[in-house]
């Protein structure tokens, strides 16, 4: 039996097993739900709607992740390091403060949004304008929902601090279309994002509830060491750049095909992407209990537990992936068909976005690692190649081959991204996490 197949008892126990399990089910049940509702929409919205609603929340994930100012990471690495170094008393002030930068910054942001679409008004396509309004006013409360969530997580309840994002948000978006569909109302892209405002709102008021009974007490017994705001942004810059990267990588090919070409070719992709992230799952899932785990052996200083634990994740993630990939691709057919006939049209970008999510494997792991263990500044310059060339790649592309061109270019930058950061890891750290690097051992 390989070395790394016997290791995975040993080194997915504990903590990261319990977390990856009761993740990987909260993903599945929250995209079934997300599933079922983009089904409903996309029967009462047709591509031409779904595509507007999906361009306002391609724009606003976009903008998510750069108003959150790389605080989720920030606080999964900083309160791993409080708990490990005898510093809790910090935690408190530290997450009150991320949360309050977090909602004002975004507010800020989402207004000058709201008033360029309505300066911009006619340069959208009809039908577009509205939703993005909508979306802006979700744009706070969706980042300080995610910041939230992140310090919950961070402080040992990786299962409950999902919850929120991961099943009561989506069920309750899903009962709300329903009721609507039910009653008979005329269901625009307007009215979805509405929805999408409310169940917002509910999350983020239980995500606060479980804070309150997690949270640490001030300790008053550490005078001089506490968070100000200039120290608390200049530390998590480094965060904010690798996290606006990503979702810039993430949401391009979306927004550049609403630019570049309309709505109907971004709703055709994004029922694609939906279903090419389902290959995600297992690693996702390992992501998200994992990085409290390697932030505390890197602060431990214990390389070798380190090396073991990524590997196998990475093996047990692309493993996943893979096989997740296949099934999806040998029947895309008949789940695109879910949608409705038009969106069968999807086809081959989906099988190319398979492929993507299959190597994302290798990608989100090692970043993961790289980030927890001090590297982000060399991670956020990596991330600017891969995005440049995404972008780049996506102009070119885009034009020639449609849907299949925003495909492929986000598959090749990926395929480059990897590379660097396996290239990092092994120069930085002394080993190269990959399912191989723990078959030589």
């Amino acid at each position: 039996m390989p070395p790394i197949i016997k290791q995975m008892p040993e080194i997915l126990s504990g903590h990261i097993a319990q977390g990856a399990i009761g993740s990987l089910a909260l993903r599945i049940g929250s995209v079934v739900f997300a599933l079922i509702t983009s089904i409903v929409l996309a029967r009462l919205l047709g591509a031409e709607g779904l595509g507007a609603y999906a361009f306002a929340q391609s724009i606003v994930e976009v903008l998510l992740v750069a108003v959150m100012l790389g605080l989720p990471g920030f606080l999964q690495r900083e309160i791993p390091y409080a708990h490990q170094n005898d510093r809790r008393g910090l935690i408190s002030p530290l997450v009150r403060q991320s949360l309050v930068l977090v909602f004002v910054f975004a507010t800020a942001v989402s207004t000058l949004g709201a008033l360029a679409v309505y300066y911009w008004w006619e340069s959208f396509d009809p039908g577009m304008q509205m939703p993005l309004v909508v979306a802006f006013g979700m744009l706070p409360f969706l980042a300080t929902l995610w910041v939230n969530e992140s310090a919950v997580r961070a402080s040992g309840k990786v299962i409950t601090a999902q919850l929120p994002i991961h099943l009561y948000r989506p069920v309750l978006i899903l009962l709300l279309v329903m009721a609507l569909y039910i009653t008979g109302w005329p269901l625009d892209a307007v009215d979805a994002m509405g929805i999408n405002l409310i169940a917002t709102l509910a999350a983020l008021l239980i995500s606060l509830l479980m804070w309150l009974r997690v949270k640490p007490g001030t300790d008053t017994n550490q005078p001089g060491d506490t968070w100000n705001l200039r120290r608390l942004l200049g530390s998590s810059l480094p965060f904010v750049l690798i996290a606006g990267l990503i979702a810039v990588n993430a949401q391009a090919d979306s927004v550049a095909l609403g630019i570049l070409a309309g709505a109907e070719p971004v709703g055709l992709y994004r029922v694609a992407h939906r279903m090419a992230s389902i290959a995600g799952f297992p690693y996702v899932a390992l992501i998200i209990s994992l990085g409290p785990a390697i932030a505390k052996l890197y602060a431990e200083q214990n390389l070798t537990v380190l090396r073991q634990r990524t590997n196998t994740a990475i093996g047990v993630g692309l493993s996943g992936a893979f096989a997740i990939s296949v099934v999806l691709m040998v029947f895309s057919g008949f789940f695109l068909g879910l949608f409705g006939n038009e969106f069968r049209k999807a086809d081959s970008a989906m099988l190319i976005l398979c492929l993507t999510q299959t190597l994302t494997a290798v990608t989100a792991i090692t970043q993961l690692m790289l980030a927890m263990c001090g590297k982000e500044k060399l991670v956020a310059v990596q991330l600017v190649i891969a995005v440049s060339l995404n972008i780049l790649l996506n102009i070119i592309l885009i034009p020639m081959h449609g849907l299949e061109g925003a495909a492929s270019a986000t598959l090749i930058a990926t395929f480059v991204y990897t590379l660097l950061l396996l290239s990092s890891a092994q120069r930085e750290l002394g080993f190269s996490p990959f399912l191989f690097d723990g078959l030589r051992r």
